[in-house]
């Protein structure tokens, strides 16, 4: 036996193994398939996940089934024992299927993909995602969700790909091609016309997928395997001349015609994202790609990772809640927690008022945000002493340690807040899409100043390094200095209505409001007394400049002729505004 099918099949053995052990056991795969598909001979397309082909060039490769190119051009299928079962000749070179297509077959939609291909030879590729919700709407759709590997050697281009479907895909309602179902299936699309793939098995809703390629080489080919994890009919091997060098992450779609037929949810995000070359962990250039986003359609790169990247496919555009609205009204409401006694008092937009108890005293955190996506603003603590939180969707989870500060935002674009804390004696963020702890700040002097500072939607990690002034986020990544050095305070928020979060200072000293891109500061405030509480008070679809003045209890709104106050009655000490900046969960007024 030659060294190359060695590799070969001890990559396959060790794949098997780790299948074996983990996911569905073998014994309730046999229950969950959809059936073989047997031979492919009448005529018709199938809309593969690399575009149109022949269905009488699809074929269908059972459980121990292996892929081989020969030298003349032709590929070979054989059986686990190594024993020839077909030899298929080469046919046409056929055009990638990522070009744009038509409203009704749009192909690939929106991906995550490398610029150029990976400097040294992929070793492995993963990533982890939900089965969505199906769509509203069933109207013969067909939708892939897939990351994969792109061979682009030459004048063709094919893929190898783990691969969520739902609908059929040759759309004649053969049960055998998938249906109004979730279904997964590993497939090798191949730069002439030639295309195959597993058996699919059916999957359902909340399910958790992990889709894994492994490839190695062996002496003038590379091996290539490809699986879904504790799905071993999913398994794919393939001994192609060149490498697969270019990972992406894709949503592609066909005859849709609305937007209630993609999933019912905002987006899936594929997390967990690890990706291996012959040289270890690259760097990531993971860059977003909208094809034909018809309605919406984007993807977001939440985290540039190669050993825990989250990368978020969207079938719609983000919607997002006012922060601090209390009531639904659009409109932040102005109120206080008084740690003392636990209680929360709110001057309510709408003209009501709200008060209730929800704290341990003189220990919790008020982190109030929107934990279930409903559009308002949730009450919500954090105990600081055992990491705890205490939400409508979290009652005592541990999500930190002490001394950690919670940093509730929408790390993964969903529409609602997550769970998240920076670790202050480490200058770690332990977020959903930097679970292990992402290293992000100078130790000891930076704070966390997390927000939207792309416009996509989604909560980005940065930093402010009080001692230079300086800031570190997406959009001034070697640091932009904007602040007076050690007097300053960061207040981060969209005021100009632009989308985005802007950078911006507010002046203890002063009471001066420094926003960047303005030709001059904006004064509001007391100086060495009021505090800054920004937020939409009016439903503006902007941030308003605010203070909150401690001595009186009173909210000021810059445009507003009077003040607000809180039912809270007089100010207490250590009375805390709910809309106040994360910089005092460090340094208390």
């Amino acid at each position: 036996m030659s060294i190359r099918l060695d590799v070969r099949w001890l990559l396959a053995a060790l794949l098997l193994t780790w299948l074996a052990a983990s996911g569905v056991p073998a014994a309730d795969i046999s229950t969950s398939t959809a059936g073989a598909m047997g031979p492919v001979a009448d005529p018709g397309t199938v809309m593969t996940p690399f575009g149109p082909r022949d269905r009488a060039h699809v074929h269908t490769l059972l459980p121990g089934q292996k892929l081989r190119h020969e030298r003349d051009g032709s590929m070979s299928i054989s059986d686990a024992q190594g024993r020839l079962l077909q030899r298929v000749l080469r046919g046409a070179v056929q055009a990638p299927a990522q070009v744009p297509g038509s409203a009704s077959a749009p192909g690939w939609v929106t991906a995550a993909y490398w610029p150029d291909q990976v400097p040294q030879p992929v070793t492995s590729f993963q990533a982890d995602w939900q089965v969505p919700l199906p769509p509203l709407e069933q109207e013969n759709q067909l939708i892939y969700l897939f990351d994969g590997l792109l061979d682009m050697a030459g004048s063709k281009s094919g893929i190898i790909q783990p691969v969520l479907q739902w609908g059929c895909s040759n759309f004649d309602g053969d049960p055998n091609w998938g249906g109004n179902y979730w279904t997964i299936a590993s497939w090798y699309v191949t730069g002439d016309t030639e295309v195959y793939h597993t058996v699919p098995v059916v999957v359902y809703p909340g399910q958790v997928l992990t889709g894994l390629m492994l490839q190695s080489k062996a002496g003038n080919s590379y091996d290539c395997i490809c699986a879904f994890n504790g799905f071993t009919p999913t398994l794919i091997e393939v001994s192609n001349p060149t490498p697969f060098a270019e990972p992406v992450i894709t949503l592609e779609a066909y005859n849709l015609s609305q937007p209630n037929d993609y999933p019912q949810t905002e987006l899936t995000a594929f997390v967990n994202i690890q990706l291996k070359t012959t040289a270890g962990p690259p760097a990531t250039p993971w860059l977003p790609w909208m094809l034909t986003t018809t309605y919406g359609e984007h993807t977001v790169i939440a985290n540039n990772s190669a050993t825990a990247g989250a990368i978020a496919l969207f079938y719609h555009p983000a919607s997002r809640a006012t922060a601090f609205d209390f009531d639904g009204d659009g409109k932040a409401d102005c109120g206080i927690y008084r740690p003392a006694d636990g209680a929360w008092y709110m001057d309510l937009s709408d003209g009501g008022v709200y008060g209730t108890l929800y704290g341990y005293p003189d220990v919790d955190l008020p982190i109030p945000a929107d934990y279930e996506g409903g559009g308002i603003s949730d009450v919500a603590v954090y105990r600081p002493t055992s990491g705890q939180w205490y939400t409508p969707t979290s009652l005592g989870n541990p999500y930190g340690i002490p001394g950690d500060v919670p940093i509730p935002g929408d790390y993964l674009n969903q529409g609602y807040a997550q769970e998240a804390v920076f670790r202050t004696s480490t200058a770690q963020w332990f977020t959903p899409v930097t679970p292990t702890g992402l290293a992000y700040g100078w130790v000891g002097h930076d704070v966390p100043v997390p927000a939207d500072y792309l416009g996509t939607g989604q909560t980005d990690i940065a930093v402010y390094r009080p001692d230079t002034g300086q800031w570190f986020t997406p959009v001034s990544p070697t640091g932009l200095t904007y602040g007076w050095a050690l007097h300053d305070l960061p207040v981060p928020a969209d005021y100009d209505g632009v989308g985005h979060a802007e950078i911006t200072v507010y002046r203890p000293d002063t009471g001066q409001w420094f926003i960047n891109g303005h030709s001059a500061p904006i004064t509001w405030g007391i100086p060495f007394l009021d505090i800054p509480v920004p937020a939409d008070y009016d439903g503006v679809g902007h941030d308003e400049i605010a203070v909150y003045r401690p001595t009186t209890g009173q909210f000021l709104i810059a445009g507003h002729a009077t003040p607000i106050i809180t039912p809270a009655g007089a100010p207490q000490a250590g009375d805390v505004p709910l809309s106040l900046p994360l910089w005092y969960r460090f340094h208390p007024y």
